[in-house]
């Protein structure tokens, strides 16, 4: 099956946020499945490229899920501060709407590394509609 790699800025509440997407297929709509990966604590280093991360967006690709990772505000390309907690379940949020826009998945897998896990747990238990 062929994928395609995706580098994109995404219209965001804080400016733009830079994403990485693996489309099966090589096009948007060919998977069942979804995968969204938060990275760690933006403070401390974390980013996309982080090596949990890529290791988490590889083994999703590599099971056939449309995939992707993102980085938090003021991380990498994305603009904007990193912020107290609200900002960055904003993020997440955006980029499951922008990801769910993209693909019919019927499957959705939320994964993070420490404190991407977290923001995955919130997206999880959010009230805001999608």
């Amino acid at each position: 099956m062929t994928t395609k790699q995706q580098i994109t800025l995404i219209d965001a509440p804080s400016g733009v946020l830079e994403v990485d997407s693996i489309w099966q297929g090589g096009q948007r709509c060919a998977s069942d499945a979804l995968a969204v990966i938060c990275h760690p604590n933006p403070t401390q280093g974390g980013t996309m490229n982080n090596k949990v991360v890529s290791t988490m967006y590889r083994f999703c690709r590599d099971a056939g899920m449309d995939t992707i990772r993102f980085n938090f505000r003021g991380v990498g390309r994305s603009t904007g501060s990193v912020g107290t907690g609200m900002g960055e379940l904003d993020d997440a949020m955006t980029v499951l709407r922008y990801a769910l826009s993209c693909t019919p998945a019927r499957k959705l897998w939320l994964g993070g590394f420490s404190f991407g896990g977290l923001y995955c747990l919130s997206v999880g238990k959010c009230n805001h509609s999608l």
